[in-house]
């Protein structure tokens, strides 16, 4: 047999001299390659690229003439008609006009939404520089930092080249020529929803090789008016790059100026507010330079922008290059984001804010849409989500009213043990886990099932607070709009009284009818033996209407609904365990005997006397007769 031998064994001592020294040789040139050339050459084409992202944001920044102008008495309909070098573009969703000073994207209004319920102004999502509120979308091109060239910004005046009015299956050309040789096309074209591709092509006729990077910012001049201020969903500047998103505010960025991030080029970036997105998002490939930026205005107001550098290109002398950018100006409906998904955009959904619970609460939304689709009423796809939701966690609501029930059941003997035991702790405790081992309770049992639910509740309260399909909703009777609070108030009897009230003030009629549910579900549970933590929960469903008077109807609808089901739920298996429940005695006193709520807060020495009494038995006495005198 073959002897086989490890070759190293074998190797000659000078041989294995020579791999060493090989392999240290090759460390060493790999270690400085890494620190005098790579490096080096790292941090010079980063400069570079942040130097091209500063004069991008540069370029696309609003003049500063126009900014002090956009502060004056002008509307927005006003400063539409201040300039008739425009071109109109409409689909069925959407209407506005490109402007051909600047070749920008700032007039867009989204047909199917509207401010208020009246349905009288539609929503205005993209303004000129003139309106209160400038918003707009470009493209275009930056040189070197050291570039001489002659690059159209905000104020170029291009021509229509081709076409006339955008439109699907419509493009529109623009053309601008810089005397320099340059010749730059931009193309736009739209689809049947919300999204327009703008094509930016340049030709060279210089006589030389031209260096230049493609960029596109979204850009709106101080705070958008439609912005809610709430904390639950981000509203400002993000971006994906291709591996992350990424978020900001407008108070930090106001506070660092600018913030870049490197990625790639199947990410996208813009502004983002609660129901409403303007995104830029570059096509290609290689490695994008993604910024937010934030300038302060002479007026003292701001200037974001959020933007991406594409890599640079070469257009030699009688060429031509050519970059394409998808800008995004509509509603942050899940199945629209999904789809341009599927067209490249990778991530796009995460421009809807899901938080942290985003595996509960993308499934919900996903769920609540398709019920809404398959139904044609959101008001009973809330209603079937919620008892969706209830099933779901079927078994586990199971497993703590039935605790609960069991817990309810013991409250007289529990009373009776802090009777007898006095300030005894720990023989009160010995005596408390005794019973619940003879009667086979564990009081933990009906706590974690119940918090395992809290997750779903906030994951529902995001789904019904930032989903676009809920606003300008009605639910049945008086609930014009399930994203906005309750319009009634008790403090005018619902508006039978004359007089409107405070809106700290506002309570409506479905915050009062969850109110009772609160107060009807408490009272199945197990009564606390502390007098104190019974006050605080007796004050809690008052509490908790207050807070919820402000909040969206259609989240209260669902808590409503949902504590209704879980009141049936719980009644039902109270009855099984043979708990009696006295769910409308609210302000009667019921028989001491029978509700142990009032057993509880009467003296304890007669209840431990009655209780002692249940298992004696009972002798039956002659009533006695009064004495003739």
């Amino acid at each position: 047999m073959k002897n086989f031998q490890d070759p190293k064994q074998n190797m000659h001592p000078e041989d294995r001299r020579n791999l060493l020294v090989f392999f240290a040789v090759t460390i060493v040139v790999f270690l400085a390659y890494d620190m005098f050339i790579h490096q080096p050459q790292m941090r010079e084409r980063r400069a570079a690229m942040q130097a091209v992202a500063e004069l991008a944001a540069q370029q696309a920044e609003i003049p500063q003439e126009e900014a002090q102008a956009a502060t004056g008495p002008l509307n927005r309909a006003q400063a539409l008609d201040l300039s008739d070098a425009r071109v109109p573009f409409e689909n069925d969703h959407v209407v506005g006009s490109i402007n051909r000073i600047g070749g920008r994207l700032d007039d867009l209004s989204l047909k199917d939404h509207f401010v208020t319920t009246a349905r009288e102004e539609n929503i205005h999502l993209l303004s000129p520089t003139r309106a209160p509120h400038p918003e707009f979308a470009e493209t275009g091109w930056v040189g070197a930092p050291e570039s001489d060239l002659r690059l159209p910004d905000g104020r170029t005046e291009w021509r229509v080249a081709e076409g006339s009015t955008l439109g699907v299956d419509a493009p529109v050309t623009l053309e601008w020529n810089n005397g320099q040789g340059l010749t730059f096309r931009r193309t736009f074209a739209m689809d049947e929803n919300f999204m327009i591709t703008v094509r930016d092509a340049v030709v060279n006729n210089r006589g030389g090789d031209v260096i230049l990077f493609p960029y596109a910012s979204a850009t709106q001049h101080g705070l958008p008016p439609r912005m809610e201020r709430a904390m639950i969903v981000h509203e400002g500047p993000v971006a994906y790059t291709g591996e992350e998103l990424q978020e900001t505010s407008y108070k930090k960025l106001r506070r660092e100026s600018s913030q870049s991030f490197d990625g790639q080029a199947n990410g996208w970036v813009g502004l983002t507010q609660k129901y409403w997105l303007l995104a830029v998002a570059p096509t290609g490939e290689g490695a994008t330079r993604y910024r937010f930026r934030a300038s302060e205005m002479p007026n003292g107001d701001h200037h974001y922008q959020a933007g991406f550098t594409a890599p640079s290109q070469i257009i030699p002398s009688g060429g031509e290059a050519s970059f394409e950018t998808r800008i995004f100006a509509g509603p942050k409906k899940l199945r629209m984001l999904e789809y341009y998904e599927d067209l490249g955009i990778k991530r796009f959904d995460l421009a809807i804010d899901y938080g942290l619970l985003y595996f509960l609460t993308r499934p919900l939304a996903t769920l609540l849409i398709w019920l809404g689709s398959q139904t044609g009423s959101f008001a009973v796809a809330l209603l079937i989500l919620t008892v969706i939701v209830r099933l779901a966690v079927f078994p586990l609501a199971n497993k703590s009213y039935r605790s609960f029930a069991r817990m309810r059941k013991l409250a007289p003997k529990m009373q009776e043990l802090k009777e007898k035991h006095g300030d005894d702790r720990q023989a009160m405790q010995q005596a408390l886990f005794k019973l619940y081992s003879d009667e086979k309770v564990n009081p933990v049992a009906g706590c974690f099932p119940l918090l395992l639910q809290i997750p779903i509740f906030f994951a529902m309260y995001k789904v019904l607070y930032g989903t676009i399909e809920m606003r300008h909703t009605p639910f049945w009777g008086w609930i014009e709009d399930m994203s906005a609070p309750d319009p009634t108030t008790m403090f005018n009897l619902f508006g039978l009284l004359p007089y409107d009230v405070p809106s700290f003030l506002m309570i409506g009629a479905w915050p009062v009818i969850m109110c009772v549910t609160l107060i009807l579900l408490q009272r199945l549970s197990p009564p606390p033996t502390d007098q104190t933590q019974k006050t605080i929960l007796m004050i809690m469903p008052f509490f908790i209407t207050i807070i919820l008077a402000s909040f969206p109807a259609g989240l209260v609808i669902y808590w409503t609904w949902s504590n209704i089901l879980s009141i049936i739920q719980q009644s039902i298996l109270m009855k099984q365990e043979g708990v009696d429940i006295h769910l409308f005695r609210l302000f009667s006193k019921p028989d001491k005997a029978e509700d142990p709520d009032v057993a509880l807060d009467g003296d304890y020495e007669t209840v431990s006397e009655e209780l002692k009494k249940e298992d004696e038995p009972k002798e039956i006495s002659k009533p006695k007769r009064k004495k003739k005198k």
